[in-house]
């Protein structure tokens, strides 16, 4: 039976602060921001305590006892959603200058004397002429490959999920009891006259019904639109050895990103590694006239006709550096290997000369 049907004295201060929490839709009830209390085992702040501190009862606030209801009413509300920003900060990481390549370096062998003719043999005796030496004539042993270089790709770090949110419980004291009244009738005699004294006792004690304590939840609050701020960090030149080193396993590859980094990679108009399909190409200067001594086909060095072919200022083709199947390198400024895979392919013309010289 609830207290609004039984036959009992109801006592109760209405709290203008229990009111507000009660009666919020969307969004908690302000309150001020007290002193932290402890009470039944539950820790919080005291919302209310200018409204304790001003209460004005029969007897003292202290006196109350406190609900402890094993029961208590739970009441869940559902708070308006939130617009959350979410900024995205881009740093975008420049290699710096890429090590020197191997320069391609043109021996030239001395001159060789030609061998002399056969002698002008005159027969004056009948005699043998003598047998000259056999022409011995061995062959220069093929060039043994060079191995490919090791490549280190350098893959950015994944964005960490952002830590769980903390949710806060309010729960509200319960109403104290309500103190007895105290009703007395006391009566004085007549003066010289004796009168009966009737004395009235007084009635039974009131039946109060005891609150129930309320517990109000709230429930997580839902992200209602998601507003991306892209900053640009700028260009930071980094060596990518000693990035690769430090953040190690972390690294990923660019089909391992989330779709974030991919919404995102065109937002400065900043070329990526990654989408650069372009091969890096190695402009040759110095003594470019010394191509003209070689065989550029014999020596793998056929990307370099044009400084031979074509005379006065050289130009660079425009396909040398959009295929890389012409280049001597792979794509990528962190991989100096190439540079000396054009140096040890200009080798063996050298020491094929220095063979024959020896031979001679």
């Amino acid at each position: 039976m609830s207290c609004s049907q039984c036959n009992c004295c109801t006592y109760g201060f209405q709290s203008a602060v229990e009111s507000a929490i009660l009666n919020s839709c969307g969004e908690p009830a302000a309150t001020e921001q007290a002193e932290v209390i402890s009470v039944n085992s539950q820790t919080g702040l005291w919302a209310n305590k200018t409204e304790s501190e001003q209460f004005n009862g029969p007897v003292p606030l202290c006196q109350y006892p406190i609900n402890n209801d094993p029961c208590p009413e739970v009441i869940n509300k559902v708070p308006n959603s939130l617009e959350c920003h979410r900024d995205v900060l881009v740093k975008y990481l420049e290699p710096g200058q890429a090590p020197a390549p191997g320069p391609i370096i043109i021996n030239q062998a001395q001159n060789i004397l030609c061998p002399s003719g056969p002698p002008v043999v005159i027969r004056q005796v009948p005699c043998v002429p003598p047998t000259p030496e056999p022409l011995v004539v061995r062959e220069v042993p093929p060039q043994i490959p060079c191995p490919p270089p090791e490549k280190v790709i350098t893959v950015p770090g994944e964005l960490l999920p952002p830590p769980p949110r903390k949710v806060v419980i309010e729960r509200l004291p319960e109403l104290p009891d309500k103190p007895q009244d105290v009703h007395i009738e006391r009566w004085l005699p007549f003066k010289d006259v004796k009168r009966q004294v009737i004395l009235n006792p007084k009635p039974a004690d009131p039946v109060q019904c005891k609150p129930r304590n309320i517990i109000v939840n709230w429930q997580k609050r839902q992200c209602s639109q998601l507003i991306t701020e892209v900053i640009n960090l700028g260009v930071e030149i980094t060596d990518p050895v000693a990035y690769a080193r430090e953040h190690g396993c972390t690294l990923i590859k660019q089909c391992q990103m989330p779709s974030i980094a991919h919404q995102v990679k065109n937002e400065h108009g900043q070329l990526l590694a990654a989408d650069d399909n372009t091969a890096y190409y190695m402009e040759l200067e110095g003594d470019i006239e010394g191509l003209k001594l070689l065989d550029l086909n014999a020596e793998g060095l056929s990307h370099y006709a044009f400084y031979v072919n074509e005379p006065g200022p050289i130009s660079i083709p425009p396909e040398i550096i959009a295929t890389p199947s012409q280049t001597p390198v792979a794509s990528g400024p962190a991989t100096p290997a190439p540079a000396s895979a054009s140096a040890s392919s200009s080798a063996p013309p050298q020491e094929s000369l220095a063979s024959e010289h020896a031979e001679e």
